[in-house]
């Protein structure tokens, strides 16, 4: 096992099949840099050059993952030693937050809308907001390798994983039906309170990229 930075190494790094479709899109060329640059970073070695759709998936994903779980393997590891300190783990210890192993959840029922005006200006909006979605959910289907610029990558792979992490119920009513202010304690309610700069970005910019996009 490979020693970086006076650490152990997990001994591999996870794989989501979830990512399948979209390394599907991928050349075999831009694949195969994929996969090194997963073992070079995983190992703390230098990444190869690559173009600004591998880039995207790596750091919208690949390498979130890998920390993710380099983390938990660590600190399995200091568990295990203070364990064995103390003569082995506690009669009936366990793991209080299991983690899910697909990262799949249950949608909850379709939330109503927050928004509140006279009926003419909801009219106006919920139409607005209709069609917004609809281009939002053309967006987590596209194929990226049909976008060139940089920003509308890195947009598109953030909506991407946010939805099959949250699932699209959730993403839709996130984005277009909450307050800013309240995104946060909802998604501590859904169990994943890390996503909030996600879906804030998506919020904020969704106006101006949308329409660029998904002509």
């Amino acid at each position: 096992m490979i020693k970086n930075n006076s650490k152990i190494n997990p001994p591999g790094f996870y794989v989501n099949l979830e990512w399948y479709e979209t390394i599907q899109d991928l050349t075999d060329a831009e694949a195969g840099i994929l996969l090194k640059n997963m073992f070079n970073y995983s190992l703390e070695l230098p990444l190869l050059e690559t173009n600004a759709v591998v880039k995207a998936i790596c750091n919208m994903s690949i390498f979130k993952t890998i920390d993710i779980n380099k983390e938990k393997y660590f600190e399995k590891c200091e568990r295990n030693r203070i364990n064995g300190e103390k003569g082995g783990r506690p009669a009936g210890s366990k793991n209080k937050n299991p983690e899910k192993p697909n990262g799949l959840i249950k949608n909850p029922d379709k939330p109503k809308s927050s928004i509140n005006s006279n009926n003419n200006d909801k009219v106006k909006i919920e139409l607005n907001t209709s069609a917004r979605i609809e281009q939002m959910k053309k967006l987590v289907e596209i194929n990226i390798n049909t976008i060139t610029g940089e920003d509308q990558i890195d947009f598109c792979m953030m909506v991407k994983e946010l939805v099959k992490y949250i699932g699209w119920t959730r993403f839709e009513y996130l984005v277009f039906h909450i307050l800013e202010e309240n995104i946060e304690k909802q998604l501590n309610e859904y169990g994943f309170p890390d996503l909030s700069i996600g879906i804030l970005a998506i919020k904020e910019n969704y106006e101006h990229f949308l329409d660029s996009i998904i002509k």
